[in-house]
């Protein structure tokens, strides 16, 4: 879990040692990189000082250095070219910020262009560059993860007509697949999304890490429920009866 191991290196602890309450303070820190959020933001939504803001985000850069030289690079790719170009081959304008390098001195040392540049540029360009950082780092993250979802969606929806498979998909929640099939055909349908969003979608992008992802059912979206066991250990003859009953415990 990134976000348990992000607050066990804050807090120089083990992973099994961090709080929940720990974790949600990690997790603040990681997608407000994200979006570009200072000290003063997390300071802010942590209920701590600025002082101690600052040391845990400069604890998460310490711990993924990669990450920040990827920033980095994309804050630097702005400036050249006035967009960023994802691995999947989107493109993120941001004309404002193209050959403006004093911004990515700025970033780079982590300074305040409010302050240092001030004289130099107005208020509302200031406003714009800021504003466009923030989009082209979060734009490679949240586009990756939408394609990822769609061609997982496109490859399942096949998949289930090739096999005779009748699938209503309903809606694709953020980072979720939602739909409906017959109980008859649920246990073929659950390992055919599995096969295809943890290896086949993985290949077709090319990613490199491993994708888990949880699976949940139910006869409504309102009664979903994340299935506690593996596939091939599940006990389908009572499933009907524990989605009834939802005694999900007894299974």
């Amino acid at each position: 879990d990134l976000h348990f191991r992000t607050a066990a290196a804050i807090a120089g602890l083990t992973v099994d040692k961090v709080s929940k309450d720990q974790r949600r303070g990690a997790k603040r820190i990681t997608f407000g990189t994200m979006y570009g959020a200072t000290e003063f933001r997390l300071a802010m939504e942590s209920n701590i000082s600025v002082g101690e803001a600052k040391k845990q985000l400069d604890k998460f850069w310490a711990t993924y250095p990669k990450f920040w030289e990827w920033t980095v690079n994309l804050v630097a790719e702005g400036v050249e070219y006035g967009y960023i170009t994802t691995p999947n081959g989107r493109r993120k304008s941001c004309p404002t910020l193209q050959g403006k390098r004093e911004f990515l001195k700025c970033f780079i040392t982590g300074k305040s262009p409010w302050f240092v540049l001030k004289k130099q540029y107005s208020y509302a360009v200031i406003k714009q560059v800021m504003r466009e950082i923030r989009q082209i780092r979060n734009f490679p993250v949240q586009s990756f993860t939408s394609d990822y979802i769609v061609n997982g969606t496109y490859l399942l929806t096949q998949e289930c007509e090739k096999r005779g498979i009748e699938l209503i998909l309903h809606t694709i929640v953020h980072d979720a697949i939602v739909g409906s099939v017959r109980f008859s055909r649920l246990r073929e349908y659950l390992s055919i999304m599995k096969q295809i969003m943890e290896h086949d979608v993985v290949e077709q992008m090319g990613i490199i890490c491993t994708m888990k992802i949880d699976q949940e059912v139910g006869f409504g979206y309102h009664s979903i429920h994340k299935l506690p066991w593996r596939l091939e250990d599940a006990d389908w003859d009572n499933l009907a009866t524990v989605m009834v009953e939802g005694k999900w415990e007894e299974v």
